[in-house]
């Protein structure tokens, strides 16, 4: 269930649904950079995008590369960031996703 809560989902309510929610799930791909440690932390620019211009060449990492680092988490909430879901968020509200994520 994507929840508006500061553009975040609770880690321990990820796999819970809600029973008002009748329609099926949507399908999503997301496109993230390419990451060695599992996406836990950066892993430099090993496999990164080699256009000067891109985000990961000029900083170095992407936002994505900390998606399943759980070691973090502020008040039991599991923060992540994917553009393409951010970007279009008030779309997803209150409605179930099935992500996919291709590197």
């Amino acid at each position: 269930m994507i929840k508006n809560i500061r553009g975040s989902a609770r880690a321990a309510d990820l796999n819970k649904s809600d029973k008002k929610v009748s329609a099926p799930p949507q399908d999503r791909v997301s496109k993230i950079c390419w990451n060695y440690n599992g996406w836990r932390k950066p892993s430099g620019l090993d496999g990164k995008s080699r256009d000067k211009k891109s985000y990961e060449r000029m900083y170095k990492f992407g936002h994505e590369e900390w998606l399943f680092d759980f070691d973090k988490l502020i008040d039991g909430y599991h923060f992540a960031a994917l553009q393409p879901i951010g970007k279009f968020r008030d779309k997803y509200i209150g409605g179930d996703l099935r992500l996919r994520f291709i590197a």
